[in-house]
């Protein structure tokens, strides 16, 4: 299993400090969202904070979001610190220019994940074909999970088009996270369009919460395809599967939707007994 070395303690008082004026003061810090999550577990996880590399943080905090602060930032982003450089990369405004955006594809290159991590958060802002291909891309072979749960977080945010099939693969990914983050983008954005995928993952996937995920994507998708596969769910081992499974169903119904009929044995092609065929 792999170590994780903490922080020195004065970067835990940082992250606490952090915290706390986020709550009195929005105004004072800059880690709010799901961008101030994520660097907080970026700056959590370093393993080389210094006091000189908080207090730069601190500063890159309290930047504006806005085109004039990426001049700013251009030394930042090129940190020896990758808690720096995530920092920079958090507080570029990525729809100021062409120029930002470029910043930003070009840290999916960065050689830490929690810098890569961070741009692919951001990139999910721009939603350009290129930057979507750059997550798709990331989504598939990045070595780290964490990167490719941004990924998925991202493309499905995004709603991008082309983006169903990446999400569709990593709904298999061997990492719980990624698996479900994926699930829960084709739930939310593509659901009418991924009926097979999410049909796949609530009959096969070992956890009950990704089961969950994709029974309420079946139902989002509002297709009478999606009632057979939620039926057979009413048999899960979960509680929480059967109960989501049956609200489905019942949604489904509401909606006058119906299962579709079985298919005859031998397909669609089969030809009915005592077919016309040419005879002597």
């Amino acid at each position: 299993m792999e170590q994780i070395q903490l922080p020195p303690w004065w970067c835990n008082m940082f992250l606490a400090s952090r915290i706390e004026a986020n709550s009195s003061s929005v105004r004072r810090v800059r880690v709010v969202g799901r961008f101030g999550l994520a660097l907080v577990a970026i700056l959590f996880l370093a393993t080389g904070c210094s006091s000189r590399s908080v207090d730069r943080v601190r500063k890159i905090q309290a930047l504006p979001r806005e085109s004039r602060t990426f001049a700013k930032l251009h030394r930042d982003l090129a940190s020896k610190d990758p808690g720096i450089r995530a920092a920079a990369v958090a507080a570029i405004d990525v729809l100021s220019g062409p120029e930002a955006a470029q910043a930003v594809s070009a840290a999916m290159g960065d050689v830490d994940a929690r810098v890569r991590s961070m741009a692919a958060l951001r990139l999910g802002e721009i939603r350009d074909d290129a930057g979507v291909q750059l997550l798709l891309q990331h989504l598939r072979d990045d070595p780290e999970g964490s990167v490719r749960l941004r990924c998925a977080q991202s493309l499905g945010e995004s709603g991008a088009a082309g983006a169903e099939a990446g999400l569709s693969e990593s709904a298999a990914d061997p990492e719980r996270a990624v698996r479900l983050a994926a699930v829960r983008a084709l739930s939310r954005s593509f659901a009418s369009t991924s009926i097979e995928t999410l049909a796949r993952r609530l009959a096969e996937d070992p956890d009950w919460e990704i089961r969950v995920e994709a029974a309420y994507g079946l139902a989002r998708s509002e297709a009478g395809e999606a009632i057979p596969p939620l039926e057979a769910a009413q048999a899960d081992v979960s509680e929480f599967v059967r109960a989501e499974a049956a609200s489905g169903i019942a949604a489904l119904h509401k909606l006058g939707l119906e299962a579709p009929p079985p298919e005859e044995p031998g397909g669609k092609d089969a030809k009915p007994e005592g077919g016309s065929g040419s005879g002597v």
